[in-house]
């Protein structure tokens, strides 16, 4: 561990590399903020991600692609092709970037 979780596998936590807007604060946090002994950690403020949530292990030890497809593993949480998805607002667009394929060693 750095000064962040690892984003490959904590995507959309408040404590990934990359900002965004609608990142959750994961109980993940709140324990590792309780674990420093300064802090009494308020769980009902925190959300579950549905990224990776029930997955596996083969999500965090395995690619996120195999010979360029979404293994089972990892359906609905990587993607094989690019994609930008927005409904018009600069408030609600998604995008996927299949750049990013491999755990690090």
């Amino acid at each position: 561990f750095g000064s962040h979780w690892d984003e490959r596998l904590f995507h959309t936590e408040l404590m990934g590399a990359k900002f965004n807007i609608r990142n959750l604060l994961s109980p993940l946090t709140l324990a590792l903020m309780e674990d420093t002994g300064w802090y009494v950690a308020d769980y009902s403020a925190s959300s579950i991600s549905p990224f990776g949530h029930g997955a596996g292990c083969d999500f965090a030890d395995e690619d996120c692609l195999r010979n360029g497809v979404v293994p089972p593993y990892g359906r609905g949480n990587f993607c094989d092709m690019e994609m930008f998805v927005s409904d018009g607002t600069l408030a609600n667009f998604w995008t996927c970037d299949p750049g990013r394929t491999h755990i690090a060693l």
